[in-house]
């Protein structure tokens, strides 16, 4: 009797959403609740935290399609990287770049933001072994990936960049690096890139499983405004598809905002030296606050000044290009940014159309891209 032979199980793509913008990288920490994570890497000036002794938790690229640290003959260095918080902490020179997609592509540090949150993103059934009634670390995490990101309208262009190294070709497929203690052998199998202002129509169409919702939601036209740190992206749509000649990109946005509120303060108190990071950190503050002669100060009224001026500026760029999309559509605010320049979008379109702020604005982009791919997916295997 002839023995079967058995076929080899392969192991099931873990699905990973993931939206890198200039100041924030969106996604599911463990799988669990959206978290927006400081999007700055720096190389280390020391490798433990003297704040709270904690040790940092650095990354370091040893092979793989990204050619993260190479030299000029290919070969990687592998360097030592600090990300988000922690290149905060312990880090000097910031290599993240601000600016389109475009800008950005070939940087290092946009590559690491990418593989760094990946990695965040990942479940414990895919990290951890269970051990009894617990679950251990894994020392070597070994995972195939199914990826959704987003790139700006304006810079859709740059997909096939971003799919050349995320997903590789040949041999060289697997993204190899150590993030802290945990050595991880990543591929990216398959990958989603669609336009940001798309995403967050799809956060509005699909349930969080990603079922359609119902008909007049999928085909609602919507024209959306995605501020960011540095860019704002925007673009129309009607269902999936892009309304043409309705998309485009400015580059301003939190970090404009913020230089102009730095400006403001300084005029209104001469002798308080300010940097444009100490309003953006106020920015994020529910009661924004900085620091005059050791006590706090308010400049609430200067950044939302500064928002209604950047705010109008941004108006300025997209209202050529959806003057006639305007009676038939809704303005759609997201982006972190998004609630700086509110008043005065409403402002300069009162009685124009509906204009609607969306909840949890900073993750849409990253809701979006996970439900479009939850849907994706579903008809792959039904």
């Amino acid at each position: 009797m002839t023995a079967q032979l058995k076929e080899p199980v392969m192991p099931t793509p873990v699905p990973v959403t993931v939206d890198v913008g200039n100041r924030k990288c969106k996604y599911r920490r463990h799988g669990g609740p959206m978290v927006a994570v400081d999007s700055v890497v720096r190389r280390p000036t020391t490798t433990s935290d003297s704040l709270n002794g904690s040790t940092l938790c650095p990354f370091i690229y040893l092979d793989g399609p990204a050619g993260i640290d190479s030299d000029s003959r290919g070969v990687t260095r592998k360097g030592i990287f600090l990300v988000g918080a922690d290149a905060l902490r312990g880090g000097s020179t910031d290599l993240a770049r601000i600016g389109s997609a475009r800008d950005r592509m070939g940087s290092d540090a946009y590559k690491i933001l990418h593989l760094a949150s990946i990695a965040d993103a990942l479940p414990p059934s895919v990290t951890h072994d269970q051990v009894g009634r617990s679950k251990k670390p894994k020392a070597l995490v070994e995972a195939d990936i199914v990826f959704a990101g987003g790139l700006p309208a304006a810079d859709i262009a740059e997909k096939p960049a971003l799919l050349a190294w995320l997903k590789g070709e040949g041999r060289k497929t697997v993204h190899h690096f150590t993030y802290g203690e945990v050595e991880y052998k990543l591929r990216v199998t398959m990958a989603l890139i669609i336009e940001q202002h798309v995403a967050v129509a799809c956060s509005m169409m699909f349930t969080e499983a990603g079922n359609p919702m119902a008909n007049g939601t999928l085909l609602a036209k919507r024209l959306i405004l995605d501020s960011g740190g540095g860019t704002t992206d925007f673009g129309g749509t009607e269902g999936l598809a892009v309304i043409p000649g309705t998309e485009g990109n400015t580059r301003k946005g939190a970090v404009d905002i913020a230089d102009r509120a730095r400006e403001l303060v300084m005029i209104r108190v001469p002798d308080l030296q300010v940097s444009v990071l100490d309003l953006l950190t106020a920015m994020d503050m529910d009661t924004p606050t900085v620091f005059y002669r050791g006590k706090p100060m308010s400049v609430a009224e200067d950044l939302t000044r500064a928002g209604e001026e950047i705010g109008a500026a941004i108006v300025a760029v997209v209202m050529p290009r959806w003057s006639s999309q305007l009676s038939q559509s809704e303005v759609i605010l997201a982006g972190g940014n998004a609630k700086h320049i509110e008043r005065a979008v409403r402002t300069a379109l009162d009685g124009q159309t509906l204009v609607t702020m969306l909840d949890r604005a900073i993750y849409r982009v990253a809701e979006g891209l996970e439900r479009l791919l939850r849907h994706k997916l579903q008809a792959v295997t039904t």
